[in-house]
């Protein structure tokens, strides 16, 4: 059955619907919406033998131009690590936000170099791209439950390679959580920056309270 614009213009509304449903429930602590989030960038942008993505279907995604909020890969000259915190985060209050519109380091890339650019690099080189994050969680917590997930997903999420941990006078060395989910709210804000020019969310902080450490 050919499927006419009119019907794609109204499974994008409903895909924008359930994103803005998931985020607000996200930003109130359920993290879990995360895999909700994940699973509509999938249907959004993932193509596959077998499939094609909705926005290949309206826009030819290939020809957008994306939102990327990542750090530039450095070389911490000063020590034996490479620079393994790419997509950054804020803590505040003993939780960690992604850090949306307050981002510092923006460009305008393609769709591959987006999907392809590395989120996380441990301190062996080992490393996770936004498609790798997005496609261990829509695909092995939702889509089914298979919890062998990909090694390099195994290694930096479950097993904290990267070693980031959160200290202040209360909490001493405690491994920060959820990095996976909260990149996958950064993630989607990314896209709305793309689709839509005048997108714009930012979290508020008590900036005198709030801090930020990673400690290796």
């Amino acid at each position: 059955m050919q499927i006419t614009d009119l019907q794609l213009k109204e499974q994008f509304d409903i895909q924008m619907e359930l994103i803005k449903s998931a985020m607000e429930w996200f930003d109130k602590w359920n993290f879990l919406e995360a895999i909700n989030l994940a699973v509509r960038l999938r249907v959004l942008l993932h193509d596959t033998d077998n499939s094609t993505s909705l926005l290949q279907q309206i826009w030819v995604k290939d020809k957008l131009w994306y939102y990327d909020s990542c750090l530039h890969r450095i070389k911490n000259e000063g020590s034996n690590w490479v620079y393994i915190w790419l997509m950054q985060f804020v803590v505040w209050n003993d939780k960690v936000f992604a850090l949306l519109d307050d981002s510092p380091d923006v460009q305008i890339v393609n769709f591959n170099q987006r999907r392809n650019r590395d989120i996380f690099i441990d301190i062996d080189g080992t490393s996770l791209s936004r498609k790798d994050v997005v496609l261990n969680i829509a695909n092995k917590i939702w889509a089914h439950v298979d919890l062998d997930f990909d090694a390099s997903y195994q290694k930096i999420i479950k097993d904290n390679s990267l070693g980031i941990m959160l200290s202040n006078d209360e909490i001493s060395h405690s491994p920060i959580k959820k990095l996976e989910y909260v990149a996958i709210r950064q993630i989607t804000h990314e896209l709305l920056r793309t689709l839509f020019e005048k997108y714009r969310f930012s979290y508020m902080f008590e900036w005198s309270g709030f801090f930020m450490t990673i400690n290796f």
